[in-house]
């Protein structure tokens, strides 16, 4: 803390034969100057309507009286121990410390100027003319305090952490979160409305926590120009930190969706020069995309123009790829050119990448022609290995779906001619289904008329199709699409091998779908099935579909089968009945035996336990990087105290030098 600021007034005369005046005896009378000053104001009139603003205003008013003196102390402290004493660790506060300040004892012990119990009556004039000072000077004062108390809540959880991981290392850290009272209570006690002017003072801890900041959002909705205003200058010095907070991030959202135009202005130049590490974060990619909805175009263009340079950075970021599809998606085209041309020659680098084909989709979508051309020329090139891609074949249908004719007619060529070989592909019957799907009448015919051309030995591609894993779905889709002459086509092709699809589990598939079609010459029943496959059959159209002879739905109350299969769709074609004996109650709450659910089954098995392993993997590296979060918040809030600090005491050396003033006129 800098050294105290003496006023420019001189001292009393001394009497006679007294012994002269001492530092302390300047400091003293400062301090009674002061506190004559402060405690004036307990002389308003009792009985006026606002007895208990009064009463508040007498108790911070009683608070300051023992910080002056607590500083007074520290400053006689410092000339003894130099400059290692901080006032961050002995800051009176109102706990146990705060009391033994109280305490007369302790003050008696340190030879400290004691405050009268009836306090001196100010001179009206000087507490008009030194109000405003006043104000300001308590103002600074409930900051130091609110930025104190933030930082020893952030000491106390970081303490708590490093205890936990020292006594119980191998379990996991547990989320030791240290809540205001006035939080503490709106979490506890939800019958109690709140407004937004209760949480005054509040506005930062209720945005960081999950149910003050959904409270926020809700009130936002609806909140008045004046409560947006007194939350939005609240938070505003914390904006950044916010936007990277699990919760605040939501509030800050709300803001640009609802504030004014002058409040999403003002959090969008707080963005500026953090836009890519902004991108690249969990939750401040989000800010970022909703900033880049709802702000003026001047501010879109400079918010992306931050993006030059980190372009393929951010497009294979798991985050910051969402940034760079909203850029193309929101502002201007001319503004995002300078990301076009980043990509060329990385058409097919980025079409094979998980994040950059989601780039690649938006560009052809929502650039015009001219700015694409040259992308398009480029995908062309590369279309045979892009559709058996992983990633790539998601691009080509992107193309097919939305894509003008002649792009999806290049498409189709490199098709024909293939169509076996990329049906059984696990990728590249994705694409051959679209084919079908959108390709004009012509092309779907010449894609028909592959699968049923008879080959020497007098098979035909159909055949293997119908029993394949993969390309059985290009069937359905060709049933599906096509109509008249070629259906019946495909039909009288398929029905001679009914018996064999049985033996084979998506052989069902194909059937299931020969049914839909209400095609007579499928009839499901001990004639077409087998004695496993009708059984089978029968406990499914039990269990997820209806009884036999009766149109009472039991899917929904079937909540065991919900994780393992979906709900069949239920068609509008007459359900036949079977011959085999119903299942008892027992069996209607079995697993289902069929391969396809149990194959379902491990699979979304095998994704929840990868889900649980990624889900602790990042849990810890959220651990990691909130301790070091929380330790450069500790760091950067010690900075704002010290300089609250040497305000606070320039307000208190000009508030004296006023009094000096007056006294002297």
């Amino acid at each position: 803390m800098s050294p105290p600021i003496r006023s420019n007034y001189p001292s009393p005369v001394p009497r006679a034969n007294s012994t002269p005046p001492t530092n302390q005896h300047h400091l003293n009378h400062q301090q009674q100057q002061m506190d004559q000053l402060v405690n004036g104001m307990s002389s308003v009139n009792m009985n006026d309507k606002y007895q208990h603003d009064v009463l508040l205003k007498r108790n911070l008013q009683q608070q300051q009286q023992r910080y002056y003196q607590w500083m007074n102390h520290q400053q006689q402290q410092q000339q003894h121990v130099g400059d290692n004493w901080s006032s961050l660790d002995t800051m009176p506060w109102e706990t146990d410390m705060t009391r033994s300040y109280n305490s007369p004892n302790y003050y008696n012990s340190q030879s400290l100027p004691t405050t009268p119990t009836l306090p001196p009556a100010a001179n009206p004039m000087l507490l008009a003319n030194n109000d405003r000072l006043l104000l300001q000077l308590q103002s600074r004062q409930r900051q130091i305090l609110l930025q104190q108390e933030q930082i020893l809540l952030l000491r106390e959880q970081m303490l708590r952490q490093q205890q936990q991981q020292r006594t119980r290392p191998h379990e996991p850290l547990t989320d030791i979160i240290i809540r205001s009272p006035l939080l503490e209570e709106f979490r506890t006690n939800k019958t109690k409305k709140l407004t937004l002017r209760d949480i005054t003072g509040h506005a930062v801890e209720f945005s960081g926590d999950q149910h003050g900041s959904r409270f926020i959002q809700q009130k936002l909705e609806t909140a008045s120009s004046e409560e947006k205003q007194m939350v939005f200058e609240e938070i505003l010095p914390n904006a950044l930190q916010l936007m990277t907070d699990v919760f605040g991030n939501y509030v800050i959202q709300k803001f640009f969706e609802h504030g004014s135009q002058a409040q999403k202005t003002v959090l969008a130049k707080h963005m500026e020069t953090h836009v890519v590490s902004l991108s690249l974060q969990m939750y401040g990619c989000r800010v970022v995309q909703k900033a880049l909805e709802y702000v003026l175009t001047d501010q879109q263009a400079a918010l992306v123009r931050e993006l030059d340079g980190c372009v393929l950075k951010c497009v294979k970021d798991q985050n910051g790829n969402h940034v760079v599809q909203k850029a193309i998606e929101r502002v201007p085209a001319h503004h995002v050119q300078f990301i076009i041309d980043i990509l060329h020659g990385q058409v097919y680098h980025l079409a094979t990448h998980p994040y950059g084909c989601r780039v690649i989709q938006r560009v052809f979508e929502h650039c015009p022609k001219e700015q694409t051309i040259h992308l398009l020329e480029e995908l062309n090139r590369n279309t045979s290995q892009l559709v058996q891609d992983q990633y790539g074949n998601y691009v080509i249908q992107h193309i097919l779906e939305h894509g003008e004719a002649k792009d999806k007619a290049l498409v189709i060529s490199k098709v024909k001619g293939h169509v076996l070989q990329l049906s059984k592909h696990k990728f590249a019957s994705n694409v051959v289904e679209k084919c079908v799907a959108y390709g004009n009448p012509q092309d779907r015919q010449e894609l028909i008329e592959e699968v049923l051309l008879t080959r020497p030995d007098g098979t035909y591609p159909l055949m293997s199709m119908m029993k394949d894993q993969y390309a059985n779905y290009v069937v359905q889709k060709m049933l599906d699409v096509v109509d008249g002459s070629q259906r019946d086509l495909l039909i009288a092709k398929i029905k001679p091998h009914l018996q064999g699809l049985k033996k084979y589990t998506y052989g069902k598939h194909l059937i299931h779908t020969l049914n839909l079609l209400e095609d007579p010459s499928v009839d499901i029943s001990e004639n077409t099935l087998g004695e496993e496959e009708l059984a089978l059959w029968a406990n499914a159209q039990f269990t997820f579909d209806v009884q036999p002879g009766s149109e009472a739905k039991l899917f929904n109350d079937q909540d065991f089968y919900a994780p393992i299969a979906p709900a069949p769709i239920v068609s509008n074609h007459k359900v036949i009945s079977s011959s085999v004996p119903m299942p008892s109650k027992k069996k209607q709450t079995a697993r289902l035996k069929d391969a396809i659910v149990e194959d379902d089954k491990r699979k979304r098995n095998t994704a929840a336990s990868a889900r649980f392993r990624l889900k602790k993997k990042m849990r810890e590296q959220t651990l990691k990087q909130q301790t070091e979060e929380m330790e450069m918040k500790a760091r950067q809030l010690e900075e704002r105290v010290k300089d609250l600090e040497r305000e606070a005491a320039w307000l208190r050396a000009l508030v004296l030098e006023k009094n000096a003033t007056t006294f002297l006129k």
